[in-house]
């Protein structure tokens, strides 16, 4: 009996401590969604650091795929391009160091064995040796291969230097001086078998093409020059028209010969020294042309280096290129 009313006294404390039944989540003992507690609204600050954050990183991210697309391209160093433009340049420089047409204009300006079709030839070979020059130079200064390689920078940067220095006049100071020298050549030939006792439209002829010129120094002496010829042209006539007998052939003679003096030495004293008020040329240009050489050999063989097949401006010959 004892035993039995001990079992009864334990078996409620047993039922007692007896675990809570396990209910899925969200759910209680009646299949019933318990009640949620209220969410804490979102202050104003609080979304706007969300939103910061959320359009900062959206920046570095799209930060970091352009700088991925964009950074090999703005990096990358076209030296197709360098190369075509100093290709195209070399001849000329080669022209410009080796031609004497420059110096033949300045050479034979006085030669009446010169005729004016070889003489006018110098003149536009002369005027055309710089023709492109300079645009070629700026261009090859801008293209990549000059504006990202160091070393080709500092070649180019020497050849400029004394591309420079060659050059003794600008372009339109070259084109006066070739006027100048062309219009002095003319006169030189019209009547270049002149003599003194010559009619006076023989020597008015001679006399155009610098008194016809816009040039004031050539107009200037061609009127001078023709007005002391005339005058001893008109004394050597009346000499020659006098007999050997005249009573006054001796005077007639000593007054020749002192009107063609007077000329010469008159245009001893005034004509125009034309190489100097009519400089055409270049100097020494064998320092532009050594440095040039310098420069287009290390852009070839940077670019044979890093040859691109696609620019198909080489002949590549069991894998190598071959650009010159």
């Amino acid at each position: 009996m004892d035993q039995e009313n001990q079992f009864q006294q334990q078996a409620p404390q047993q039922q007692m401590q007896q675990p809570a039944p396990q209910y899925a989540p969200g759910y209680g003992p009646n299949g019933q969604t318990p009640p949620r507690a209220p969410k804490t609204p979102m202050t104003p600050a609080t979304k706007k650091k969300i939103i910061a954050g959320c359009v900062v990183g959206g920046s570095v991210l799209i930060l970091g795929i352009l700088a991925f697309i964009f950074v090999p391209i703005l990096t990358k160093v076209n030296y197709g391009e360098t190369y075509k433009i100093a290709k195209e340049l070399k001849p000329k420089i080669s022209e410009l160091y080796s031609s004497s047409a420059c110096e033949n204009v300045v050479d034979d300006v006085a030669d009446k064995y010169t005729t004016e079709k070889v003489y006018n030839g110098y003149i536009e070979t002369c005027r055309n040796l710089g023709e492109g020059i300079n645009a070629l130079v700026d261009d090859l200064e801008t293209s990549s291969g000059v504006k990202k390689n160091k070393e080709i920078k500092a070649a180019f940067d020497a050849f400029k230097v004394a591309y420079s220095k060659s050059l003794t006049t600008d372009e339109s100071k070259l084109e006066a001086s070739l006027t100048i020298n062309k219009v002095w050549h003319t006169y030189i030939l019209t009547g270049k078998d002149l003599g003194w006792a010559d009619a006076d439209s023989a020597y008015s002829a001679k006399a155009a093409p610098l008194i016809n010129s816009d040039i004031e120094v050539l107009k200037v002496y061609g009127e001078g020059w023709l007005s002391h010829a005339l005058i001893a042209a008109k004394a050597t006539r009346e000499y020659n028209a006098a007999s050997y007998s005249a009573s006054n052939k001796s005077e007639l003679r000593t007054t020749m010969n002192a009107k063609q003096t007077e000329h010469n030495e008159w245009v001893a004293a005034n004509k125009p020294d034309i190489a100097t008020i009519a400089p055409v040329g270049l100097a020494d240009t064998s320092e532009m042309y050594g440095k040039y050489n310098t420069l287009y050999s290390l852009i070839l063989e940077t670019y044979q280096a890093n040859y691109d097949e696609k620019d198909g401006l080489c002949t590549t010959i069991l894998g190598v290129p071959v650009c010159n």
